[in-house]
């Protein structure tokens, strides 16, 4: 019913999820890290629904869920008590369908607009807090399910270089032609995130053993370096135009000064370093921050090594002992 109630609003790009009862629909939201737009039942098995309301409100800000609450209870008393375990929104059955229509879109719209923040600017990846939070609870994933988890940390080399040549402007097309370049291999189920300085990123792989995740890295490295970047330059040139005309008899040379665009483009090789780690929660129990530390160590590991080239920890362990 309530799948039905979304797919009238027009909501396409939703996945749309329908449980009844409370307890799964508790342990379903605990493993979805993007935002949520919730319909949420005051009579459900398992868990009631104001219940459900309370433990997603303690663990998401209200940013992060958007909780319509739907019931037959139509007291002031009861849409008070909705309210104060956090749900957004109160509708009374039966609703009124251009109303139920209209307040769905509005939760979508808040939600939309949540995940818009989240993004960068400039490269549509998160930004470093949103990663950070979505690195936490991959972490938190990984160890219920006793499932490899592993990070890239991604440099860009000499991106300081490219600034101070040909301007901050071209740097942002570098950045955003290297973020393009890294998703184009990156799964569905990946994340990356600025990090860092304004040239790193961090990318989330779950359920990725030190193996897979090196090759991954080395893959990147290649398809970043396969091509230079192309940035288009558009300058104006001052054109001088001659030509004779009659006046009174005698000729008269007139000169004429026009401007017109002058397209050049510029080829920029671009290279990254990359480092890699890997968490096997069913032998190790360290944290994210020191996941990510062992993730840098193996980065300066690239940038030591000369570069555009991808580094484990384990590499670079082995070669301490």
């Amino acid at each position: 019913m309530f799948e039905r109630w979304f797919e009238t609003c027009g909501l396409d790009d939703c996945n749309i999820i329908e449980i009844s009862n409370g307890e799964t629909a508790w342990r379903k939201i605990q493993t979805i890290i993007d935002p949520l737009l919730i319909l949420l039942d005051w009579t459900l098995p398992g868990m009631d629904g104001i219940e459900l309301c309370k433990r997603i409100r303690a663990d998401r800000p209200r940013e992060f869920a958007y909780i319509i609450f739907f019931s037959g209870r139509t007291s002031p008393e009861d849409e008070a008590l909705a309210l104060v375990a956090g749900a957004n929104d109160y509708i009374r059955k039966p609703p009124e369908p251009n109303v139920l229509k209209a307040r769905i879109v509005n939760g979508y719209v808040d939600i939309k607009a949540t995940v818009k923040l989240l993004r960068d600017r400039l490269t549509g990846a998160w930004q470093k807090a949103e990663i950070e939070r979505r690195a936490e609870m991959l972490m938190e994933r990984s160890k219920k399910m006793g499932r490899s988890l592993s990070i890239i940390l991604v440099d860009v080399d000499k991106f300081k270089e490219v600034n101070d040549t040909y301007g901050h402007a071209t740097g942002d097309e570098v950045l955003t032609t290297v973020t393009n370049r890294i998703r184009h291999i990156l799964k569905i189920t990946d994340e990356i995130g600025r990090y860092g300085r304004g040239d790193e990123f961090l990318i989330v792989v779950p359920h990725c053993d030190a193996k897979e995740i090196l090759g991954l890295g080395k893959r990147i490295v290649q398809r970043v370096a396969k091509n230079p970047v192309h940035i288009l330059k558009v300058t104006p040139e001052l054109m001088k135009q001659s030509e004779t005309e009659p006046t009174n008899g005698t000729t008269e040379e007139k000169t004429e000064t026009t401007e017109r665009k002058k397209i050049n483009v510029i080829e920029i090789k671009v290279t990254v370093s990359v480092g890699v780690a890997t968490i096997d929660p069913t032998k190790d129990s360290f944290s994210l921050k020191e996941l990510i530390e062992r993730a840098d160590q193996a980065l300066y590991g690239s940038k030591n090594g000369g570069r555009n080239r991808a580094t484990s920890f384990h590499t670079v362990r082995r070669k301490r002992m």
